[in-house]
C-alpha cells in the first residue's frame, strides 16, 4: 500500500503534496483531481444548501482509498494506493488478494 498526504485550501486547490511511498506522477495526479472533484463539490452543496461541511469524506475505489478531512485551516487529504496483485482493466476492474 502507498500513502500520499495533501493539502487543499476552501476553493478546491491544491496547496501541498507530500507522497510518503513511492508513486507515479500518473497516480498522484489522479488522486489530487478526485480530491478536487470531491471537495469542490461538498462546498457548492454546503453554500447552496446552507448546510455545514461533513467532517470527513471517504472515497473508496477499486485502485484507491481517499480520506477528506475538513479543518479550520485547510482541508487535508490521506489517500492509500492498492497495491494489486492481479488486474484486469479492460473490465475496469481490480482484483486484490
Amino acid at each position: 500500500m502507498r500513502i500520499v498526504v495533501a493539502r487543499l485550501d476552501y476553493n478546491g486547490e491544491l496547496v501541498e503534496i507530500y507522497p510518503l511511498s513511492s508513486i507515479s506522477k500518473k497516480e498522484m495526479d489522479e488522486v489530487v483531481e478526485a480530491s478536487k472533484d470531491v471537495v469542490r463539490s461538498h462546498l457548492f452543496l454546503s453554500k447552496e444548501l446552507k448546510r455545514p461541511l461533513p467532517r470527513s469524506i471517504v472515497i473508496d475505489a477499486n485502485i484507491y482509498e481517499i480520506t477528506i478531512v475538513f479543518k479550520p485551516k485547510g482541508i487535508l487529504v490521506f489517500a492509500s494506493l492498492k497495491d494489486s496483485v492481479l488486474s484486469t482493466q479492460n473490465q475496469g476492474a481490480i482484483v486484490t488478494a
